[in-house]
């Protein structure tokens, strides 16, 4: 995850409420899984981009899956397990499904295919929003 710890919650919650009760949200993470084949075969090789690091614990997070970089360029890397806790400290719950199912379930739900974590959301009214409109 790119996006802030900060306002992950908040964002969330905001591309719930813009899709609106008829609608849904997907938001797809890096796998956690594929960690160190992201650090070495992406970040190593894009420090124009990414900026540079030594594969030291000052810049990288094997057991969490987080890097930072010397330019402060951060990345985390869930599983479908930490994106399944972190949507229940949200009390919002999701079922982790596997990927070979042909048509996407209407309940909300997490899927893990390859180097992606995919999170499908149902929208909600402004009204039952936890944080208001």
């Amino acid at each position: 995850m790119i996006m802030p710890e900060e306002i992950r919650d908040t964002v969330i919650e905001k591309m719930r409420v813009v899709a609106g009760i008829e609608g849904r949200i997907v938001v797809t993470y890096w796998n956690g899984r594929m960690f160190a084949h992201g650090v070495m075969g992406y970040y190593r090789k894009n420090s124009d981009l990414c900026g540079t690091f030594d594969l030291t614990d000052e810049h990288v997070d094997w057991e969490n899956k987080k890097i930072e970089t010397r330019t402060q360029y951060k990345s985390e890397w869930p599983t479908a397990q930490d994106v399944c806790r972190w949507m229940a400290s949200l009390h919002i719950d999701v079922d982790v499904i596997e990927p070979e199912l042909q048509d996407t379930p209407e309940i909300d739900h997490i899927a893990e295919v390859g180097m992606g974590v995919y999170l499908w959301l149902k929208g909600v009214s402004p009204a039952d929003s936890s944080m208001g409109s």
